[in-house]
């Protein structure tokens, strides 16, 4: 079932995932037992879980677009930075924010995945969070609502 680079078979995941919101996409794509972590606090310990969360981000957004801009690959492993550019439907607003994975393909499935997203300036964007959260974080004070 390893039908291309690991690039290949990561980005065919993201857009069937994200950007054309396929229903089948995680049956095929994504391991049963897969441990995908980095999408909340908690580690989704299966596919289930990982959906759970990923309806969550489609009730929310419209548009999703995951653009790989680099990745190296090892064995079953690639990692890959990545713009998310999306549009929040409750607002309209226009989203783009970062990500890093590192995800382990096997057999042309997603088993495992760790991924570091950028909420906080997408939450900023849409007006969840103030402007600049992070920088009154950073100096231990409250950022203002």
């Amino acid at each position: 079932m390893n039908k291309g680079s690991l690039r290949d078979i990561l980005e065919r995941f993201e857009a069937r995932v994200w950007t054309e919101r396929d229903p089948n996409a995680l049956d095929e794509l994504l391991a049963a037992d897969a441990v995908v972590d980095g999408l909340d606090t908690e580690a989704q310990e299966s596919a289930r879980a990982f959906d759970a969360v990923r309806r969550l981000l489609l009730e929310q957004f419209d548009d999703i677009r995951v653009v790989i801009d680099r990745s190296i690959e090892e064995g079953e492993w690639i990692a890959a930075t990545a713009a998310i550019l999306a549009r929040h439907r409750k607002s309209g607003k226009e989203v783009a924010t970062r990500t890093q994975m590192m995800v382990r393909i096997h057999q042309g499935r997603v088993v495992e995945g760790h991924n570091l997203i950028d909420f906080m300036t997408a939450f900023e964007q849409i007006g969840l969070l103030p402007e600049r959260s992070l920088d009154f974080c950073l100096m231990g004070r409250r950022p203002r609502f």
